[in-house]
């Protein structure tokens, strides 16, 4: 427990995650207090940091280059950014143009991409100034996402979560597959759902569309 406790002490003086002292405490609640077959974003973050593992953006922004993005300078929205807009942050030293949204996100230091602090809804969404949608995990916004890019043809990648989310009409599927279905279902002629290698020793679920 006393090596438990340096452990969480570093990680939390270096905070490679910047995550908030709320969030810094409950991390270290579920550390101490595992839930059964339920782990946070935070924690997988920290079991990485622990192992000296790629963080789970640096992990998508690898797959991105090598498997998804085309070899070329993009302007790029990030939807679901958090905070941190991390994943915009390494894409953005890619040479990509990058603007990030989320109703929490906080202002870049360098103002070098466009800060959106506003939820993602397709209908309302105008992504005629962008090459290619990109997010991570982006709970309720993933079936917004998928329907305006499939609308307004725009190539997508996202990270699907864990667990199933509400539709947008209604209606809560009965688990994480049967969520998955129903997006790839959405527009099954221009969009794929597959499982991917992406972070260490653990494959995700991702939805994409190209060539719109």
């Amino acid at each position: 427990m006393e090596e438990q406790m340096s452990r969480i002490e570093e990680y939390g003086k270096v905070n490679p995650h910047r995550l908030t002292e709320e969030q810094l405490a409950a991390l270290e609640q579920e550390i101490l207090h595992p839930r059964k077959g339920l782990i946070s974003d935070e924690y997988l973050d920290y079991r990485f940091w622990c192992r000296g593992l790629p963080s789970r953006q640096e992990c998508f922004a690898a797959c991105l280059k090598e498997k998804y993005l085309p070899p070329r300078k993009l302007r790029i929205l990030e939807v679901g950014c958090g905070r941190y807009a991390g994943l915009s942050r390494l894409l953005k030293e890619m040479g990509h143009r990058m603007t990030c949204m989320d109703p929490r996100a906080e202002p870049m230091e360098d103002g070098e991409i466009e800060v959106r602090k506003e939820a993602f809804l397709y209908e309302s969404a105008d992504l005629k100034d962008f090459d290619y949608v990109v997010a991570q995990e982006p709970c309720d916004g993933t079936e917004h996402i998928v329907r305006a890019c499939v609308s307004q043809r725009v190539p997508f990648v996202i990270v699907l979560c864990g667990v199933p989310h509400e539709k947008i009409g209604g209606g809560m599927p009965g688990d994480v597959y049967e969520w998955y279905a129903y997006l790839a279902g959405i527009a099954p002629a221009h969009t794929e759902l597959e499982y991917v290698e992406m972070y260490p020793e653990m494959g995700v679920a991702v939805i994409r569309s190209e060539g719109l």
